[in-house]
């Protein structure tokens, strides 16, 4: 945790840091708040679909604001019969 308060206090207030701990089979996920940190999420790799664990793992660690999603990611995400806007 110290170096997870260091690297906020580096890089401001506008970023949101999270970590994840694992013993290769669950997996939390732990936001960064001013009390400390705080578990958001747990997924056990055990029950879940290989697609089911490639968006959880998505969801945190390849995600960018500055992204624009594409087909191909809405369709790894969603599926193909997702129904059109």
């Amino acid at each position: 945790m110290p170096y997870i308060r260091t690297l906020s206090s580096s890089l401001g207030d506008k970023q949101v840091f999270f970590g994840v701990l694992t013993d290769r089979l669950v997996f939390e996920a732990y936001l960064l708040q001013d009390a400390g940190l705080s578990k958001i999420e747990e997924v056990n790799l055990e029950g879940l679909s290989a697609d089911d664990a490639f968006i959880w793992f998505g969801t945190f660690l390849f995600s960018e604001k500055a992204l624009i999603p594409s087909s191909q990611d809405a369709v790894k995400r969603f599926g193909d019969t997702i129904p059109r806007l």
